[in-house]
C-alpha cells in the first residue's frame, strides 16, 4: 500500500511539472506566433500608413506610423496594433487574441514594441514564468530577468495586470506603476477598502459653498459626523477642532460640542475629522472632512 501511494504521489508531482511546462510552452508559442504577425506587418506598412493619414496626418510617406506593438488589455487578452504618430492613444487594432487557458501575463508588463530596442513580456502558469521578447527585430524566449526593465507600450492599468484604486474609497497595496494611461497615480497590484467619512456637519450650519461657519466668541458649536466603516470592526475617530484641542471617539457616527474662543478681533480655525480602522488604514481627507470655523 505504501509503495502504491508513493507511486501515485510521484506520478502526480511529475505530471504537474510536465503539465505546467506544457502550458507555458503553449503560451510562449502563442506569443511568438503573434509577434511573427507583428514582424510581417512591419515589413509592409503602406496600408496602415494610409489609415493613419485618414485620421488627419498629412505626410505622404510611411513616417506617419510611430510603432507596431502587441499590447495587453487584460491579464489574458491582447491586441496587435499599429500606432499612428500623432494619435498614439488611438491605435489601429489589427487583431485581437488571448493566451491559452491557465496562462496569464505577469503583472507589470504592458506588451511588446517591435524594433531594435529590447521589449518583452512575461507569461506565467502555476507559479512559473517565461519571457518572450524582441531585440534587434529578433524574437526570443527566455527568463523573467531577460525582460525586466524592457521597453513596454503605454497601456491601461488593467492591461498591466494591476488595478485602479479609487483614492477616495480604497488604498493601493503592493507594487505600483505609473506608465499607464488611465490612473497613473493609483495603479496598484491590489486595493483595500478604506473607511469613508460620509458627512461632517455643524450647528450652527456652515455655508455649503464656502464650507465656513461664523460663530461668536464663547459660542458652542455642535460637530456631527457619519462614516462608512467599510467592514472595519472598529474606528478611531479624531476630531481636530483647529484651536489646539482634539477629541477621540470610536462610534461609527456621533456628535460632540465644542466652545471656541478668540483673543483677537477674529480667528479662523480649521475643523477636521479623520478616521483610522484597526489595520491603520485612514479615510481619505477630502473637502467633506473639513470645515472652517470663523470666530468673531
Amino acid at each position: 500500500m505504501f509503495f502504491f501511494l508513493l507511486f501515485f504521489g510521484v506520478a502526480g508531482t511529475v505530471g504537474f511539472f510536465v503539465g505546467r511546462e506544457f502550458l507555458l510552452t503553449m503560451g510562449a508559442t502563442a506569443m511568438k506566433n503573434s509577434l511573427r504577425e507583428v514582424a510581417e506587418i512591419a515589413k509592409s506598412t503602406g496600408t496602415y500608413a494610409a489609415e493613419c493619414r485618414k485620421k488627419g496626418i498629412v505626410e505622404l510617406d510611411e513616417s506617419s506610423i510611430k510603432s507596431i506593438q502587441l499590447r495587453f488589455t487584460s491579464s489574458t487578452e491582447y491586441q496587435i496594433e499599429v500606432v499612428c504618430r500623432q494619435f498614439s492613444l488611438d491605435p489601429i487594432v489589427v487583431k485581437e487574441d488571448k493566451l491559452p487557458q491557465f496562462v496569464t501575463k505577469v503583472p507589470g508588463f504592458g506588451g511588446v514594441i517591435w524594433g531594435q530596442a529590447l521589449s518583452g513580456v512575461a507569461v506565467q502558469s502555476f507559479g512559473k514564468a517565461k519571457s518572450i521578447f524582441v531585440e534587434d527585430e529578433a524574437i526570443a524566449i527566455g527568463n523573467l530577468d531577460d525582460v525586466t526593465g524592457s521597453l513596454s507600450p503605454v497601456t491601461s492599468c488593467q492591461g498591466q495586470g494591476f488595478t485602479c484604486c479609487p483614492l477616495e474609497t480604497t488604498i493601493g497595496q503592493g507594487r505600483s506603476i505609473q506608465n499607464v494611461n488611465d490612473c497613473s497615480a493609483n495603479c496598484f497590484e491590489s486595493c483595500v477598502r478604506r473607511p469613508i467619512i460620509l458627512s461632517l456637519s455643524t450647528q450652527p450650519f456652515f455655508d455649503l459653498k464656502t464650507r465656513e461657519v461664523v460663530v461668536n466668541k464663547g459660542e458652542q458649536v455642535t460637530v456631527a459626523y457619519v462614516t462608512d466603516f467599510a467592514g472595519s470592526k472598529k474606528l478611531d475617530i479624531t476630531i481636530d477642532f483647529g484651536d489646539g484641542e482634539t477629541q477621540h471617539m470610536s462610534e461609527f457616527s456621533g456628535d460632540t460640542v465644542h466652545q471656541y474662543n478668540c483673543a483677537q478681533t477674529s480667528c479662523r480655525y480649521d475643523l477636521e475629522v479623520t478616521a483610522v480602522n484597526e489595520n491603520g488604514i485612514e479615510a481619505a481627507r477630502t473637502a467633506i472632512t473639513r470645515v472652517t470655523v470663523i470666530v468673531q
